[in-house]
């Protein structure tokens, strides 16, 4: 169909050339997009995927406006909890191996496909293990000691993190394959099976409790995790040493950059947990998690799972100097969106969660630019060893102070303070990884001629 829609374009171009100087520029301009196979790629890729992640953008709402509105700010904050710990047991398991496949997929003929599907599936298996006792050992800590999060919950956050592993690890695959269709199908689907359990739970049991509400998201998490893993194939036949180096000498630097990522992104739910009441813990992830889950469902899961196979093969220093550009109609886009999803999840989240104009900027604040960042970090990391290891740099450089940002804010200024907090460390981060970027990237990639 986008090619159809594409070719059409084209030879309306051709019958309009010659008509004036202005328009011959601007087909000119038109042409270099339309003929462009990396653009035409990406849009094969995002149309596949639009309609069914629209239905899932739907779907997520629906499930969440449910429990909201069901069992209030209480539960609501307890909830991002679990999720936040559940996303942050997760790293190591996956040990960033999603991002190699991406990355060393698309280039592999079917018999190396294989290979390194069979491989980094005998090694998970492992890594769950581990860390899955590594975890239960020290339960007493995380409930007793530091009191974090309750027995039952941890538990819960622990299982969601293996079977959330399975679902990352496919999907990672099936985006370096670019089966973008069938990842919108199959989250299609599993969210589907999300709603209408909740909904079940809702309208004919006439309730539903947070440990309901977990299970049902590790049906959902399982049902995706299965559905990908008999589009794949996968079989667990042979281990390939080779295979093993290269993608999880890889995974190893991206699992770092993303722990600390995840570190800066989730600790302000716990500090808010520890300084401020059940109540406030609700109301900050509503604004903040929830609104943030729903523009990663469009902006990441849309967006990002198409254009980072796609740019695989693309000079990535001319990729940064266009998004320089593009960055002035980007950014008050990001902020329009982000406004509008922030909005629209309090409205709908009903009068338990109030509506404040300075929470809805911060927080849309913090979306914009935390979506700038993650674009430029798209195109770095997929520059190889050299990329990831600059985005692991100017991760752990800035994570101590914007740490230090949040806790201070949060300690002295409670639920404002964390959403204040949430747009300044996005700020801070940007400015310095593309500073960053500038006088490290730049330089090294011309220095050594990198390209593709």
């Amino acid at each position: 169909m986008i090619t159809k829609v594409w070719n059409a374009a084209l030879c309306r171009i051709d019958k309009n050339k010659g008509k004036s100087r202005f328009t011959d520029k601007a087909i000119g301009f038109l042409e270099g997009i339309l003929l462009n196979n990396a653009i035409l790629s990406f849009a094969k890729g995002l149309s596949a995927v639009t309609v069914f992640k629209a239905a899932s953008f739907m779907m997520s709402i629906t499930v969440s406006v449910i429990i909201a509105r069901t069992l209030g700010p209480e539960a609501t904050g307890t909830i991002g909890v679990v999720q936040t710990a559940a996303n942050f047991l997760i790293i190591p398991m996956v040990m960033g191996v999603s991002a190699s496949a991406s990355k060393y997929f698309p280039s592999a003929d079917e018999t190396e496909k294989k290979e390194m599907m069979s491989t980094v599936l005998l090694m998970n298996v492992l890594l769950v293990i581990i860390f899955s006792f590594a975890y239960l050992s020290i339960s007493s800590l995380v409930t007793d000691t530091l009191k974090l999060i309750a027995e039952d919950l941890w538990q819960y956050s622990i299982v969601i993190a293996v079977i959330i592993n399975l679902g990352c690890i496919t999907e990672g695959f099936m985006r370096g394959s670019k089966s973008f269709y069938q990842i919108g199908l199959y989250r299609f689907v599993s969210l589907a099976v999300f709603l209408l359990i909740v909904i079940w739970r809702v309208l004919v049991n006439k309730s539903i409790s947070m440990h309901h509400y977990f299970s049902a998201v590790c049906v959902y998490q399982m049902v995706f995790a299965i559905l990908a893993f008999l589009h794949l194939r996968i079989r667990p036949t042979a281990f390939s040493h080779k295979y093993a180096v290269r993608l999880y000498r890889y995974g190893i630097a991206t699992m770092f950059c993303w722990a600390l990522t995840s570190i800066v992104s989730g600790i302000d739910i716990f500090m808010v947990k520890y300084f401020c009441s059940a109540r406030d813990v609700g109301i900050f992830s509503a604004y903040v998690l929830n609104a943030k889950t729903i523009f990663n469902l469009l902006f990441f899961d849309m967006f990002l799972i198409v254009f980072q196979p796609t740019i695989a093969d693309i000079d990535k220093t001319y990729l940064i100097q266009k998004l320089d550009k593009w960055t002035v109609v980007l950014f008050p886009a990001f902020i329009t969106g982000a406004s509008f999803l922030t909005v629209l999840v309090i409205l709908l989240f009903g009068s338990q969660f109030p509506l404040r104009p300075e929470y809805i900027l911060f927080t849309a604040l913090g979306m914009a630019l935390s979506g700038l960042c993650q674009l430029y970090g798209a195109i770095v990391a997929m520059e190889g060893n050299h990329g990831v290891r600059l985005c692991l740099i100017s991760t752990a450089l800035t994570t101590p102070v914007l740490a230090f940002i949040q806790y201070f804010c949060i300690r002295f200024n409670g639920i404002d303070g964390a959403v204040l907090s949430y747009a300044a460390i996005h700020l801070l981060n940007l400015i310095f990884f593309r500073l960053l970027i500038k006088y490290k990237f730049n330089k090294t990639a011309r220095n050594k001629g990198f390209g593709g």
